[in-house]
């Protein structure tokens, strides 16, 4: 199933616009976070640093959060990709579209504000890490 998965995610590179594509990704990861809503995202709604204490306990191996500029970077601490879909080697790059999808719909709800998300560090894009960088905008 995985390997059929990075083939649509293949066709969909080949197919569909970058801008549809990412947007078709981005739900994809919202819908994701949408699922971790009641055992996960609400608990911390208005308690960022809960969020990123307990983030750093189950995943994150880095997480600052400044409070003036608004700014959130968080780093994975596994050195493969977490997502049960993926299947390294295979999976194209563009699917890490979907994972900020994840992060814009798991930290708005905590924040109470709506955030952008930044890919710094891939896995599947050759980094021995995943890094974001959240803003609120």
């Amino acid at each position: 199933a995985r390997e059929r998965f990075a083939h649509l995610l293949t066709e969909m590179d080949n197919w569909v616009r970058e801008s549809e594509r990412k947007q078709l990704l981005q739900g994809l990861g919202g819908w994701c976070a949408y699922t971790y809503q009641s055992k996960l995202i609400n608990q911390y709604k208005g308690n960022i640093q809960g969020f990123l204490e307990a983030g750093l306990r189950l995943w994150m191996a880095e997480a600052h959060y400044d409070e003036a500029t608004g700014t959130i970077r968080v780093s994975d601490r596994f050195t493969t990709c977490s997502c049960p879909l993926v299947k390294e080697g295979t999976t194209p790059p563009s699917f890490c579209d979907c994972t900020l999808g994840w992060q814009d719909a798991a930290y708005s709800p905590i924040l109470g504000r709506p955030v952008k998300a930044e890919l710094k560090e891939s896995i599947l894009r050759g980094d021995k890490r995943c890094t974001f960088e959240i803003r609120v905008i």
